[in-house]
């Protein structure tokens, strides 16, 4: 498979929605874009956006006007403060036109993966995404700040304000062509030779009404962006031959005095100016060398995990409770930290069993404080033998308050749990989702109950609103739709060829769409079919239909 498939598959198949994270995800995984193939991108890409629709002028009534563009499914995932994090899905015809348009430009762009200052950068992963925020190993960190610090009296850690809420998007043409040659071509009326940075910025834009202010976070299609901007930033700074890496926007700079960590934060500074960004002064910090690799409170939580007993090397029931009070208390020491989430990482995989009620009992009343915790307790319920209709009560009532606050993931996580254990979702739960109008959680909680009136309701207050409010709620739109429960949303025919494409965004395991299987057949074409080599996928659905 040459880069660009490769990158078009990963794009569209596997980092379309937010799914970055190395381990536990940020979605259930109930939700699956692998269906959502190149091949159909490349069907409705070519489909109008509307312009009718999506931007008539009601004072003149007239339906010429550009459109202008899509919006986008928010996702509220809460942070170890509880603040939540907004992570979006822009809509399908939005999203894929971005996709390839990266993908068919990949030749200019994937300096980004050489990036020798980016710990984090697109990387063609063996699980097919391009990106995956997986950090560097305790080992690694030890191995690579004994070599980078020696010699160095002080260690500087600073990051960007709001990255991906601070890009502006015609920075990417800054980035791709240089500010001075964006500037003249913007003065070129008739540009036959086009640079590739206007159209990514352009496609970019579509995504979010048009807005040059902020790219979605989660798709990697904005991960690819900012390390493109920030790439340019990083080389600068290596001119001046700066010892720093950056971890997606975390700068981190090992300095000979405290001069030289002066003038790199200023040169930083100064860098991202040029794009529009700023630093991040609250979490700016000089401090001299040596200093303790790993933060306090991580080092702290590795001190006081309790000692592994018994054949199987598991963490007793009674210090497992224990360890957690302790990180409790250090938690709320702590502003600026997951220290919870940090801490059941380390016991998740080695519980006791024999006294898994406890623990299980614990952590749910826990789940309850802090929403991000939810996707470890279901780690309990897959690992252990629980009797879940135990807590299904306690699922209803997360639920319920997670929806006061418009928390996403308070309310998918618990809902998945109950879908997949065959709970009873009850009705004040049921009325909470729908109340929150969270796009994920009425998909899963239509999952759950069926076509009911309360969700007929919900969808004819949707059809009154605009098209872009429509936007908003595209995936429990178009799910609903491909079940038969409501005619097509939109006047556009994107949603009709999905579905007939077989796109469905809750697949059923080990259930392959014809688009699916083509791309494994591309994978594979060169090893099954010598003689012939990769068919068009034309020729590989008359071959299926034969």
């Amino acid at each position: 498979m040459d880069e660009e498939r490769f990158v078009f598959e990963a794009l569209t198949r596997f980092n379309y929605f937010p799914n970055q994270k190395q381990g536990v995800g940020e979605i259930p995984p109930i939700f699956n874009s692998r269906r959502f193939t190149p091949e159909v991108v490349l069907r409705i890409i070519q489909e109008p956006d509307a312009c009718d629709e999506r931007a008539k002028d009601p004072e003149s009534n007239k339906t010429g006007r550009p459109s202008k563009g899509f919006d986008f499914v928010e996702y509220a995932s809460t942070r170890y403060n509880n603040v939540p994090r907004l992570l979006g899905i822009p809509h399908p015809q939005a999203y894929g036109r971005l996709a390839k348009c990266i993908s068919e430009n990949w030749e200019h762009m994937r300096g980004i993966c050489d990036n020798e200052s980016s710990k984090i950068k697109p990387y063609f992963h063996v699980d097919k995404r391009l990106v995956v925020m997986n950090y560097d190993s305790f080992r690694e960190k030890v191995l690579e700040k004994s070599q980078t610090s020696f010699g160095k009296r002080y260690l500087v850690n600073t990051d960007v304000a709001s990255c991906f809420n601070s890009v502006y998007t015609h920075a990417i043409e800054w980035a791709g062509m240089g500010e001075e040659e964006a500037k003249r071509q913007l003065r070129v009326k008739d540009n036959g030779n086009k640079h590739w940075s206007k159209d990514l910025d352009k496609w970019q834009r579509n995504t979010r009404r048009l807005e040059t202010q902020g790219i979605t976070i989660g798709p990697a299609t904005s991960t690819v962006i900012v390390e493109l901007i920030l790439g340019v930033v990083d080389e600068r700074l290596r001119e001046e031959e700066y010892e720093f890496v950056r971890y997606v926007d975390d700068y981190v700079c090992y300095c000979k005095d405290s001069s030289e960590a002066e003038r790199f934060l200023q040169k930083l500074a100064s860098e991202l100016k040029k794009f529009k960004f700023s630093l991040n002064l609250s979490k700016t910090k000089v401090e001299p060398l040596p200093a303790a690799i790993q933060t306090d409170w991580v080092a702290k939580l590795h001190a006081a995990l309790p000692q592994k007993v018994g054949e199987g090397k598991k963490y007793d029931t009674d210090d497992t409770i224990h360890f957690l009070e302790y990180a409790i208390s250090l938690n709320n020491q702590t502003p600026d930290g997951s220290v919870l989430k940090y801490a059941m990482q380390q016991l998740i995989h080695l519980l006791d069993g024999d006294w898994i009620r406890v623990t299980t009992d614990y952590v749910t009343n826990l789940c309850w404080h802090y929403p991000l915790l939810l996707p470890y307790l279901g780690m309990i319920f897959e690992k252990h033998e629980v009797q879940h209709s135990d807590y299904e009560e306690r699922l209803n009532q997360i639920i319920i308050e997670n929806s006061k606050n418009g928390r996403s993931d308070g309310m998918c996580w618990p809902l998945y749990f109950i879908s997949k254990h065959g709970l009873t979702l009850n009705t004040l739960a049921e009325a909470a989702v729908i109340n929150s109008q969270d796009c994920l959680s009425m998909c899963i909680l239509m999952h759950i109950t069926g076509w009911t009136e309360n969700l007929q309701l919900a969808f004819e207050t949707l059809s009154e609103l605009d098209v872009y409010q429509r936007d908003r709620q595209w995936v429990f739109l178009y799910q609903a739709f491909i079940k038969g429960y409501i005619p097509n949303p939109y006047k556009s025919p994107v949603f009709e060829i999905m579905r007939e494409m077989d796109v469905d965004f809750m697949p059923s395991e080990g259930n392959e769409s014809l688009a699916e299987s083509y791309c494994t057949h591309l994978e594979f074409a060169d090893s099954f079919e010598p003689e012939h080599g990769p068919y068009t996928f034309e020729e590989f659905l008359q071959r299926s239909h034969a």
